[in-house]
């Protein structure tokens, strides 16, 4: 028995070591407040194929347990080995956590779980107190949010960060059309915290929040950390969708990954009545199938030529229609479609080059069809990449990850019927995205703000232009008892 419980607690001590060096190879540069969110969400279908990518170090952590408890049993009758075994386990103690906190900044995370903030509260703008004036005639919406596209994949020529243009096509659409930028280049937003994965950016972009959905301490008046206590998330939250459904608009969301992971269409459902058209309903009605057994979704392509059939049906209706459309295909390294050429050395590169081909394909599509006219296309990407393959001299050495301000996700907005007052040198962040939408289709907002976000077609300053980055990035970490209390659940 005694040495069942011995071996349990060493192969604990191994899991600690292996499992954050296993995350981060799979997952890549990801927040603490990501994996978090990702424990405690709904789960409803979840996938666990993540698991067969860690069980190599789920293997190491085994092996490693039995080769110290095989020790540990010699060590009984010879001292040294006894002594030796001691040592290393409190050297491996003191790893771990020194280890687990390097990277996921543990420490800064529970302290910040213990000192509120009220800059949320102070700062947020309920767009249910603010006056909308749409256009008389209404403009459609295509909103393409692609998975981990960032400015920095082009060269430094043209903004980004590296040698060479892994997006030229994307840089093309930019230099022709509304690119908001920090410089005088082709740039794009940043990403503050928890909003650094796919759901905290829907959310970021579409309701200019972070995405804070958990609390340590749980009493009778503090909320607690999982959703099914609750009948739905972010239920007094007003976000893109709510507001174009209000107006008249129909609603649309077409992604090549299950509406349940992170659940997105959850939100999408109860915030703008979005009918979800995800990887099964279009892998079953367009007969397209996944590429390999190891990759999660559907190609882009096939998601772009659903998109197609959709919107061909969607411009006979009066109505006006937005549609979300979610691209997968350069998530991490990414998955390098069949159609696309590898002109590169390495995955991501050739992966983020087919991305920016296909993009664009789909946009001269777009612009070839007779809804076209009415109609404002804009494409951003959700956050950063993960990966570790490329910007790793980037990775801000004070928070650990890569939301610093150096790395920028992209952004243009096509066909709008207005030009902003100043495109370029402007700070802002992903959370902007949200009342810039509304402004880049004809909408007036009044006080051109709406959640933590600034409209950037006008000259009002952003929260990150008007206090800085290091101070919104140790603000929005904080405990805020107004958007637990009044943004985040409904009992």
């Amino acid at each position: 028995m005694k040495s069942i419980a011995l071996f349990l607690g060493v192969l604990f001590l191994m899991l600690l070591l292996f499992i954050p060096v296993g995350v981060i190879a799979t997952f890549g540069d990801v927040e603490l407040e990501s994996i978090i969110f990702h424990v405690f969400m709904p789960k409803k279908d979840m996938s666990f194929d993540w698991l067969g990518d860690m069980s190599l170090y789920f293997f190491l952590a085994f092996i490693s347990s039995l080769f110290l408890i095989s020790l540990s049993i010699i060590g009984k009758r010879i001292k040294i080995i006894r002594n030796f075994l001691f040592v290393f386990i409190i050297i491996i103690i003191c790893f771990d956590v020194f280890y687990i906190d390097s990277i996921f900044l543990v420490h800064e995370y529970i302290l910040n779980q213990y000192h509120s903030s009220n800059f949320i509260e102070n700062h947020y703008v309920d767009p249910k107190k603010v006056k909308f004036t749409f256009p008389q005639k209404k403009k459609n919406l295509i909103f393409i949010q692609v998975e981990s596209l960032e400015a920095s994949f082009q060269d430094r020529e043209h903004g980004g960060l590296l040698d060479n243009n892994y997006i030229p096509e994307l840089t093309k659409l930019a230099e022709e059309n509304v690119n908001f930028s920090s410089s005088d280049l082709i740039g794009g937003a940043i990403v503050l915290p928890e909003t650094g994965w796919t759901m905290g950016g829907l959310i970021a972009e579409t309701a200019g929040i972070p995405l804070k959905s958990y609390k340590i301490h749980k009493s009778d008046d503090q909320i607690g950390n999982t959703y099914n206590q609750y009948k739905s998330f972010l239920s007094n939250v007003t976000s893109l969708g709510d507001i174009l459904f209000s107006f008249g608009y129909k609603n649309y969301f077409i992604l090549g990954s299950s509406k349940d992971f992170a659940a997105q269409g959850v939100f999408l459902k109860e915030h703008g009545e979005y009918t979800v058209y995800d990887y099964d309903f279009i892998k079953n009605n367009m007969k397209f199938e996944k590429p390999e057994e190891k990759w999660w979704g559907l190609l882009d392509r096939d998601v772009f030529e659903f998109s197609k059939n959709k919107l061909l049906s969607l411009s006979v209706s009066k109505e006006p229609f937005s549609v979300i459309i979610q691209t997968i295909d350069s998530h991490r390294e990414g998955f390098l479609s069949p159609d696309c050429s590898s002109h590169y050395n390495e995955l991501i590169k050739n992966v983020y080059a087919c991305v920016s081909n296909h993009v664009n394909s789909f946009i001269s599509w777009c612009k070839e069809q007779d809804f076209f006219k009415d109609t404002i296309i804009v494409v951003v990407g959700d956050h950063c990449n993960m990966s570790h393959s490329l910007f790793t001299e980037n990775i801000s050495k004070e928070t650990g990850l890569y939301e610093g301000t150096s790395r920028k996700v992209y952004n243009v907005f096509i066909n709008s019927p207005i030009q902003p007052i100043q495109e370029k040198n402007r700070l802002f962040s992903t959370m902007d995205i949200f009342p810039t939408i509304l402004a880049s289709m004809g909408v007036t907002i009044e006080g051109d703000r709406l959640g933590l976000g600034t409209n950037l077609f006008s000259d009002q300053k952003t929260l990150l232009e008007q206090y800085g980055y290091e101070f919104l990035y140790q603000e929005l970490r904080k405990k805020s008892n107004f958007y637990n209390h009044k943004l985040l659940y409904s009992r």
